[in-house]
């Protein structure tokens, strides 16, 4: 019988915190809609490898303030060809600068 109590508590509790969890997924969502990424705005701005190099509020920029589908191109670089439209391409100049921005 305490088996039986102790699987039916469990139930209750793993319900109730994948709810919980749920909702939070949902707020991160919503808050990640409400921050929609404007790729344009890089233009002219100067791109940093790490973070806390010569930051300058409005400026500049890290891969960290990217969207997880990116990738970076600088004067020569070999890229590939394949298509992803929910890839975002950064062209930079020879300073770092970014000159261009598109999806691919």
């Amino acid at each position: 019988m305490k088996f039986l109590f102790f699987i039916t508590l469990f139930f209750f509790i793993s319900l109730i915190l994948s709810q919980s969890e749920f909702e939070e997924i949902k707020k991160m969502e919503v808050q990640k809609e409400e921050k929609a990424f404007d790729p344009y705005s890089l233009i002219g701005k100067r791109f940093l490898q790490y973070k806390g190099l010569k930051e300058v509020e409005g400026e500049t920029f890290t891969a960290l303030e990217l969207p997880e589908n990116h990738r970076v191109i600088t004067p020569g670089m070999a890229v590939t060809k394949d298509f992803d439209p929910e890839r975002i391409n950064v062209y930079l100049d020879g300073e770092n600068v970014v000159v261009d921005v598109d999806y691919n």
